[in-house]
């Protein structure tokens, strides 16, 4: 998976690159198998398909978005990506900028899934009508905000050579992708609170307070999008900037803001979690929806396929 095994030191910094990207992914792979291997073999049965649901099916999806991304990465970096620009061939130059391009789409798709993915969770916990106006709307916040980011990100160079992002004419792309995530980040914050406040509406006893952790754990996203704007920025005002080399630091964040978006969303569904919450009408939806409770309500299936039918339409 790795690139060449060629060292880290200041003039190439692809391994360390390399290294991150496969942790990353192995991390998250971990966790989305785990939480897929609990439902298949839920309450007893059989393991079954069929015991997979929507939020299953796009964790899976995301996956293997962000597996696709991390060979892009992982490309990028045998292209160029942590060596100095003047060391890299015209070939290696055109190689590195159509991977970059084809990357930040899959980066976007991938984060996009996941978000999509804590959204639905939160349908499946039956929100009342307030918190399910706000769970639809931010479901249709990511889609506009994946739509606008995947069309900007579709031009940001002038054409036909759109992916010239090193000898093109393109816009200001370092602001471009600190409001990209950021944007981002606002969403998984927002996200975080509404689910924060259906853990309390639900009135747990030993376990709300690790609920309300995990779910709030989206807000961690702050830190690695924090890191990345600071880098982003910081490689606009040099005044010899060195695209394959000094985007180093800002690849990594972005990979971090990947895996944090991912780990996030699949924490709160681990068996472990919330296989300790007491049962009873109000932790019968939070244990259903995660494959524990073995006496499942014909009532919360019908209003969880009320809830994901009810998403609003974008025109």
């Amino acid at each position: 998976m790795a690139s060449s095994g060629n060292s880290i030191n200041a003039n190439n910094r692809g391994s360390a690159i390399d290294i991150t990207v496969w942790i990353c992914f192995i991390l998250c792979a971990l966790s989305i198998v785990a939480k897929v291997w609990t439902k298949l073999g839920r309450r007893g049965q059989k393991m079954h398909v069929r015991n997979l649901q929507l939020d299953d099916y796009l964790l899976m999806l995301s996956l293997l978005l962000l597996g696709a991304y991390s060979v892009a990465i992982s490309q990028q970096v045998k292209a160029g990506l942590g060596k100095h620009l003047e060391s890299l061939s015209s070939g290696d130059v055109t190689k590195y900028a159509k991977i970059e391009y084809a990357s930040y789409f899959l980066y976007l798709a991938t984060i996009s899934l996941a978000n999509a993915t804590g959204v639905v969770f939160g349908l499946m916990l039956e929100p009342g009508p307030r918190l399910l106006r706000m769970l639809q709307g931010l479901i249709g916040w990511n889609f506009l905000w994946f739509m606008a980011s995947t069309l900007a990100t579709a031009f940001q160079c002038a054409p036909p050579t759109t992916w010239q992002s090193i000898h093109g004419q393109c816009f200001d792309r370092a602001v471009f992708w600190a409001i990209i995530d950021i944007t981002n980040m606002t969403i998984n914050v927002g996200l975080a609170l509404v689910l924060c406040r259906i853990v309390i509406i639900l009135h747990l006893s030993r376990t709300r307070y690790f609920l309300l952790v995990l779910f709030s754990s989206r807000i961690l996203l702050a830190i690695p999008t924090a890191f990345k704007v600071h880098f982003l920025l910081r490689d606009r005002h040099l005044d010899n900037h060195d695209p394959s080399s000094d985007s180093v630091d800002a690849v990594i964040s972005s990979i971090l803001v990947a895996t944090t978006t991912i780990m996030a969303t699949t924490m709160p569904f681990m068996n472990p979690v919330m296989g300790h919450l007491q049962p009873g009408w109000s932790t019968g939806a939070v244990r259903l929806s995660v494959g524990i409770d073995p006496h499942p309500a014909n009532s919360f299936a019908r209003s969880t396929r009320q809830h994901l039918v009810e998403l609003p339409v974008i025109k």
